[in-house]
């Protein structure tokens, strides 16, 4: 049985978060998996502890110490770290015998046998993606997106939570070095996500939207609510998650658990703090005034 390549990177501050990331992987596979962590001054004892957690008999962990791969004046934001450049390094991190790696942020939960995504095929491209609703949903958002790297309609754009890449493509172009040399030039509104599709705006397979479920399509965002095209394939999405990624600045850990909205993150997580405010009442509000509007529209 072939193994399962999979990176994610992490400090101090998410590793807890990575360990849910693993655990989902696991229980929803049977398929060999190997964990690629990237960290950030992570030290030993937790690197140990995350492997004590992780590893299995179908499950292998690596680290890689990237304290010294980037400096300290990348731009960063609220829930954006330096760690969420790490991955630009793979290609020269990662063993050239490793032709191809699924990344995936720490905010996210794994609801499918992971073996699915590993399979894609990537029709020659770079990597796979999937299309960011919330960004496509919007012209602020696109105008924004023109004007700071020069955007086209023609590329899309994805969002780089969730990505599975060909190695050796991504090894033979140099797309780590580009995309983090197109990062450092500029402050990009969405980071290093903007500073991927700049450089790989025409280079990557589009993958279905179940595999990157974030809040907007989750939520039924009302540009996307009220988009026959993209209600229709955020509707399917909704019903059918293979993953649920809490892109954005509210994360599932800040909250006590809220089954529409982070019930399934409690169901991986190990250290829960009962003492975190509920969830805020005008988003359980959302939730049911959106599944109206679903219910009568659909």
């Amino acid at each position: 049985m072939e193994r399962i390549s999979v990176t994610m990177a992490c400090d101090l501050n998410y590793a807890q978060h990575t360990i849910v990331v693993a655990k989902s992987i696991l229980e929803h596979t049977s398929s060999p998996v190997d964990f690629y962590i990237l960290g950030d001054k992570l030290p030993q004892e937790l690197k140990q502890s995350m492997a004590d957690a992780i590893e299995s008999s179908i499950s292998h962990v690596v680290f890689y110490d990237m304290d010294k791969f980037l400096s300290d004046d990348m731009y960063t934001s609220d829930h954006i770290s330096k760690a969420a450049y790490f991955r630009l390094a793979i290609g020269n991190i990662i063993p050239p015998t490793v032709k191809k790696i699924i990344y995936l942020d720490v905010d996210l939960v794994v609801c499918k046998d992971i073996s699915i995504l590993w399979s894609v095929d990537l029709k020659g491209k770079v990597i796979g993606a999937v299309p960011d609703y919330g960004i496509l949903s919007s012209r602020k958002s696109l105008k924004e997106k023109e004007k700071s790297f020069g955007w086209k309609p023609s590329q899309g754009y994805f969002n780089s939570g969730v990505l599975v890449i060909d190695l050796n493509k991504w090894r033979k172009g140099d797309y780590g070095n580009l995309v983090l040399t197109a990062a450092k030039e500029k402050s990009f509104r969405h980071h290093d996500q903007d500073a991927l599709n700049a450089v790989l705006g025409n280079s990557w397979e589009a993958l279905d939207i179940s595999w990157n479920v974030i809040p907007p399509v989750y939520m039924m965002k009302f540009s996307i609510l009220f988009s026959k095209e993209l209600r229709k394939n955020a509707l399917r999405a909704v019903k059918d998650i293979a993953i649920l990624h809490w892109a954005g600045r509210r994360k599932p850990w800040q909250y006590k658990p809220y089954k529409p909205f982070n019930g399934i993150y409690y169901k991986y997580e190990m250290n829960r703090d009962n003492g975190k405010p509920e969830y805020p009442c005008r988003k359980k509000i959302a939730f049911k005034f959106r599944s109206f509007l679903l219910h009568i529209m659909c």
